[in-house]
Parts: C-alpha cells; sequence; structure tokens
C-alpha cells in the first residue's frame, strides 16, 4: 500500500468515526425520545461481529494445530468462498446455539445473575497461571524490571481474585465450575494423548 492510499484510509477512517461520534451525542441528547437503545444496539452488534468473526476461526485454528477433535475436517477451507473454513463456522455456530439455550433456560427459571460470568471468572482464574509463569521468568532473570516481573503479575493475580469473589456468588457456580473444569481436563487428556502430533 502506498503512503498516498494509506493516507487516504486513515483519512476515510477518521470522517467516519467523527460522524459515527456526532451521530452517538445526537442519541445521547434525545435520551428522552427513547433513541438512546440504538447507542447500545450498535455497540452490542460491534461487540458481537468481532466475536463472531473471530469464533468462526478458533476451531480452525486450533485444528491446524492438531489441538482438537476432529482436525482434519476442521481445517478444511473453502476456496469457493474466499478460503472461509465453513466446518469450523459451522462447529461455532453450533456451540453458540448450545450456549444460547443455556443461557435462556437461566433467564427463563428466573435465575440470578448471568450464567456467562462463571466461565469468565474461570478465564481470569487460568490467567493467574500465565502471571505465575511471568513471575518465575522474572526470578530466571529474563525479565529485568521489577515492576513488570514481580508487581505487574502480583496487582493481575489479585484482580483475577477481585473477579472471583464477585462470581462465587452465584448460586450455581460449583456447578458450572465443575463443568468448565471437566471441559478443561478433557482437553489435558487430548493434549497428553496426541502431543506427538500437535504442533
Amino acid at each position: 500500500m502506498t503512503q498516498n492510499k494509506f493516507n487516504y484510509m486513515m483519512w476515510i477512517t477518521y470522517l467516519k468515526n467523527h460522524r459515527m461520534a456526532d451521530r452517538y451525542l445526537q442519541l445521547l441528547i434525545c435520551v428522552k425520545t427513547g433513541e438512546l437503545k440504538e447507542v447500545y444496539l450498535s455497540e452490542l452488534l460491534g461487540t458481537v461481529n468481532g466475536l463472531v468473526l473471530g469464533f468462526i476461526r478458533m476451531p480452525y485454528s486450533l485444528a491446524l494445530r492438531n489441538m482438537i477433535p476432529g482436525s482434519k475436517s476442521l481445517k478444511k477451507v473453502d476456496e469457493k468462498l474466499g478460503g472461509m473454513p465453513v466446518n469450523s463456522a459451522v462447529m461455532a455456530f453450533l456451540l453458540s446455539m448450545i450456549w444460547l439455550a443455556i443461557h435462556y433456560y437461566s433467564q427463563t427459571v428466573g435465575m440470578r445473575g448471568d450464567v456467562s460470568e462463571i466461565a469468565i471468572c474461570v478465564s481470569y482464574l487460568n490467567y493467574i497461571v500465565l502471571y505465575i509463569a511471568v513471575i518465575r521468568l522474572a526470578r530466571k532473570g529474563e525479565i529485568k524490571s521489577k515492576f513488570k516481573g514481580y508487581v505487574v503479575p502480583v496487582m493481575a493475580c489479585i484482580g483475577s481474585l477481585v473477579i472471583l469473589t464477585g462470581s462465587i456468588t452465584h448460586p450455581l457456580f460449583i456447578y458450572y465450575l465443575l463443568i468448565c473444569a471437566t471441559i478443561m481436563g478433557t482437553g489435558i487428556v487430548f493434549y497428553n494423548k496426541n502431543k506427538d502430533i500437535i504442533i
């Protein structure tokens, strides 16, 4: 891409963002008319768009490394669709529908809270393992900065524990935690059985 074309694209992006910001301002001024819903809708759709695009390629990415059952099928791409991993997209869709059904059921029966918060909590617990790895690197001398090697990961661990305390009050926390632990345990077993072919 030439510099002129790059500058042109940056300018177009700026104009689009400027118009969007202007539109948001108009909507915020018109809160009483109910148009504020459009702000939430556009933000929601933007987030969902990124999530869907990432989720479509996640099974494909894992399949390329043989890190998921059915890798041979999931790594196939459809050249007619520009190299899109259709099987991967179908799997992502099915997983999304399963999660949607769980979420719908939990909201229909009047369950307090949101089941997704437990999965997020478990993710933050997993991050603690990474933070501890950073501390170990600092102890080995691979990370020279004391702040980045010790202070930052310790603060991150505390933040993860804060997230845990917020989710642990969910009435079904222990059950969803066991489900997440089962899924992670299955992944560990799969890895140990197939580590010779995993890239």
